[in-house]
Parts: structure tokens; sequence; C-alpha cells
């Protein structure tokens, strides 16, 4: 299954990516992009409908 991880970077930046858990370690499974405002974060919304259509396709 897979989830909405969300890091800091060394700029200031939030990264957000979608990840999942295989053999207890987190892989990346698409990096959908970085923001420096909470505008910029509109790409956690955009990485939510990834993942929902990811798992559509997976069924």
């Amino acid at each position: 299954m897979a989830f909405i991880r969300r890091v800091r970077t060394a700029s200031g930046a939030t990264e957000v990516q979608i990840a999942e858990y295989v053999r207890g370690r987190q892989r990346i499974v698409e990096h959908v992009g970085s923001a420096h405002t909470e505008a910029g974060m509109l790409t956690e919304n955009l990485a939510e409908m990834t993942i929902e259509g990811r798992e559509d396709r997976a069924v």
C-alpha cells in the first residue's frame, strides 16, 4: 500500500514523494514535487490522486 512521504530538504523545501514499504524498507515509487510554500504543497493533492490511480490499476 502506497503512502505520501513528506521530507524536508537542505534548502528548507518540502519534498513530496509516493512511497511504499517493501521488506521493511521504504521504497520511493515516484517523486511528485517539492515546494517552499504552503501554496506549493498542492503537489500533495496530485500525489493522493496518483496513489488512488495506482491502487485502481492494481485491483
